[in-house]
């Protein structure tokens, strides 16, 4: 079988039409504006069917679909719901028109709670998409924020996967001259976001959520040691949870975005060839880049079950509603 692609970014053509709005009368951070203007000036807006020919010749054979920067997350709750609504539909049409070849994350307008819990059973009951997908902050409030508890608690009762993407930082500067936002800021958005849920005790009240880290984890594999120190040195790390924050890293999913062997290496020593799974961050990372993915995967060595496990079983084991 065929890779699948679990990091993987189309903006739907409605969706797209209705954010171009919204920036006129909404000043995004400088890292949106590129997407708005740079990134969709170098090609990054394609129809789906032009995505499966050249993701194949590449052995993704499956694409799953999410929402990248800047999401669904609008000051006004009406702007957010449609948005959310808009893309889910899109997605879901996708995968209708194209049997086989996508499955698909929902968006949710979390920064309006009651709204997203509703646009969960809507994603997942009615439309059967496969699971969600969140930004690392929520129009700047952490995901470890009290008032995200009660949609976690429907996630948590669904036994659904969540896909963590990076959003802007809440505090972006505005001369970004070396593209740090999404070179650096990004993956530890990622980090930060997910060690807060872990103290807050998301993980230890919702043991069901099943969380899938983009880029590696960011720099979890790394610092964890030095996170479990928090836990044995601060009583505040401790009030929330049970056991060492690397217990629940080690229960998470982390997709193979590096481009580095070295750190690939480390992630798998840590977390197992069976919380590894395949990711590309398709189309801002181009088709060289997927190159290079897959190169640094054959520069592990892996048995041919641990490989297979990391390129696609892995992810049918925890998406919701597969084929």
């Amino acid at each position: 079988m065929m890779k699948i692609d679990i990091h993987n970014h189309q903006y739907p053509e409605n969706y797209w039409e209705t954010l171009l709005k919204i920036s006129e009368r909404v000043t995004f951070p400088i890292d949106v504006r590129r997407i708005i203007s740079y990134y969709a000036n170098k090609g990054l807006f394609v129809k789906p069917e032009e995505t499966i020919g050249p993701l194949e010749k590449l052995g993704i054979g499956i694409q799953v679909l999410s929402l990248s920067n800047p999401n669904v997350y609008m000051p006004e709750a009406t702007m957010s719901l449609d948005l959310a609504q808009m893309a889910n539909d899109a997605y879901v049409e996708i995968r209708q028109r194209f049997p086989g070849k996508f499955y698909v994350l929902a968006s949710v307008p979390l920064n309006f709670p009651e709204l997203a819990v509703k646009e969960l059973d809507r994603a997942i009951g009615k439309l059967s998409m496969n699971g969600i997908v969140l930004g690392s902050n929520i129009a700047g409030k952490p995901l470890s924020s009290p008032e995200f508890f009660p949609f976690y608690e429907r996630v948590n009762e669904l036994k659904l996967p969540i896909f963590i993407h990076p959003m802007s930082p809440p505090h972006m500067e505005e001369n970004d001259e070396f593209f740090t936002a999404p070179l650096i800021h990004y993956i530890f958005e990622s980090t930060l976001a997910v060690t807060k849920m872990v103290f807050a005790g998301v993980f230890e009240r919702f043991p069901n959520i099943i969380m899938i880290l983009p880029h590696l984890g960011g720099a979890i594999p790394y610092l964890q040691g030095r996170i479990d120190g928090g836990y044995r040195n601060h009583p505040p790390c401790r009030k929330n949870i049970s056991k060492k924050p690397s217990e629940y890293f080690k229960e998470f999913y982390y997709d193979t975005i590096s481009l580095n062997v070295p750190a690939l290496r480390c992630a798998l020593e840590i977390v197992g060839p069976e919380h590894l799974v395949f990711g590309t961050d398709y189309p801002f990372q181009p088709s060289e880049g997927v190159v290079l993915i897959n190169e640094s995967i054959d520069a592990l060595g892996l048995s041919a079950k641990d490989r297979e496990g990391i390129e696609y079983r892995n992810i049918l084991r925890i998406l919701h509603n597969t084929y």
